[in-house]
């Protein structure tokens, strides 16, 4: 039986690794092609920094690769097993589902670990390291954000046009400052403008000489008929805030991105904090931090445990499915995991307002699936007892 275990074991092992490199470099593709492309082709970054970039996503991507490559890499195997009619066999021997699929949960559980490893340690710090080079490429080349006769869109609120570019000065300068609805409120010309970081305040400086300040109307802002007087200067100073460059698409939630160890001295000071005696406006903004700790704990343990949740459905789903192609299998684990994503990220939009333990939404799919995995397996074991005796009669 040990054999037949260590057999189980080899099988599943090496198609989720197939499996989980598979999908790592799908995902590691769709945030290099979403974060990185186009810093690199218009020269915000540096190859060598691009490289680096790539190398501290990996985390970031097996967290995500590892719960679908390995209900990829079980369903394949299981199902090649039920198809050769190897299930079958060792069912007629005495041995039930659950104990032919007792090596393939223990893979499971060494990938509940790991992935919680690195949800709690590991990914975070990877993260924050990303964040920090491309504030370092800021900082080292603020320049590099400016491309000549192109529209610079990075700075959040505003929209640049630099016709060219000689050396740390740029030239032509057109600026369009935007309102919330992306519509242009002043237009802002300049003959030349340099840009310096402004260290002390973590802040781009874009100072701007011999220019003018045109004013649009705010009942119709893209009536550029409508223009006000302009407003002639000699030097006018813009400031970008870094963070608004690395925060010019929608992250999450900050809490998330903290270490294990922070983050549950996070939890701790604020649930303390909470305890005392404190300003109605503090109290309301402590309380929203913490449920955003407590969000963020468990969305990281919850996605650790989707690793054993994924291999209990995909234990007699790939018995069920009997199919030794890779694309059936395939197409089912991609729907699961799919369905799985999208129950998570409306727990995650949705904040879970209005309820008095909203952080525990997380385990609402974990639950869901590894009842209907075991609810499965029962079932499936329970049917191939009657038949194996009625062939034995």
């Amino acid at each position: 039986m040990m054999l037949f275990h260590r057999y189980i074991l080899w099988n599943v092992a090496v198609t989720s690794l197939g499996a989980i490199l598979m999908f790592a470099f799908i995902v590691l593709l769709g945030e290099f092609m979403r974060d990185l492309f186009g810093m690199l082709a218009e020269g915000q970054v540096t190859v060598g920094t691009c490289f680096r970039l790539v190398g501290l996503l990996l985390p970031y991507v097996f967290v995500h690769a590892l719960p679908m490559g390995l209900l990829t890499g079980i369903m394949i195997s299981m199902g090649r097993l039920s198809s050769q009619g190897e299930v079958v066999a060792l069912r007629a021997s005495g041995v039930s589902i659950a104990r032919l699929a007792s090596s393939v949960v223990f893979l499971a559980i060494l990938g509940v670990v790991t992935s919680i490893a690195v949800n709690f340690e590991f990914g975070p710090r990877a993260i924050n390291a990303y964040r920090g080079e491309i504030a370092e490429a800021v900082r080292t080349g603020p320049l590099r954000f400016i491309i000549p006769r192109k529209f610079v869109k990075d700075f959040p609120g505003f929209v640049v046009y630099a016709g060219a570019k000689e050396d740390d000065v740029l030239r032509e300068l057109w600026i369009w400052k935007l309102d919330d609805g992306g519509r242009t409120t002043s237009l802002i010309k300049a003959e030349s403008g340099t840009l310096e970081l402004d260290e002390y305040e973590q802040t781009l400086r874009l100072l701007l000489r011999s220019g003018s300040i045109a004013k649009m109307d705010s009942k119709d802002p893209e009536d550029f008929s409508e223009i006000r007087g302009e407003l002639s200067f000699g030097s006018f100073p813009l400031e970008f805030p870094i963070d608004s460059i690395l925060e010019k698409k929608p992250r999450r939630v900050k809490m998330y991105w903290l270490v294990g160890g922070e983050l549950m001295s996070e939890w701790r000071r604020l649930d303390k904090l909470l305890s005392g005696e404190i300003d109605s406006e503090v109290r309301r903004e402590a309380a929203r931090m913490l449920a955003e700790a407590k969000m963020a704990f468990h969305e990281k343990l919850a996605a650790g445990v989707s690793v054993l949740s994924f291999a209990l459905m995909a234990i007699p789903l790939g018995i069920s499915v009997q199919r030794k192609e890779t694309s059936a299998n395939l197409g089912i684990a991609l729907g699961l995991g799919v369905l799985y994503y999208l129950m998570t990220a409306l727990i995650g939009w949705g904040g879970g307002q209005g309820m008095p333990f909203p952080h525990l939404l997380y385990w609402i799919p974990n639950f869901l699936l590894q009842g209907i995995g075991l609810w499965l397996i029962y079932r499936l074991d329970h049917g191939l007892k009657s038949k194996v005796k009625f062939v034995g009669a």
